[in-house]
């Protein structure tokens, strides 16, 4: 099981890269839409 793992994501370590990065970007954007509310 490790071993597939394993050879999964450095076989693709390009790919795996891209996806990081993509979801970086997305969570970078909708962090930046957050809207703070003190009102409680």
């Amino acid at each position: 099981m490790t071993h597939f793992l394993e050879k999964l994501v450095f076989g693709n370590r390009k790919l795996v890269v891209a996806l990081f990065a993509i979801a970086t970007v997305f969570l970078g954007y909708q962090a930046s839409q957050m809207r703070l509310d003190a009102g409680f």
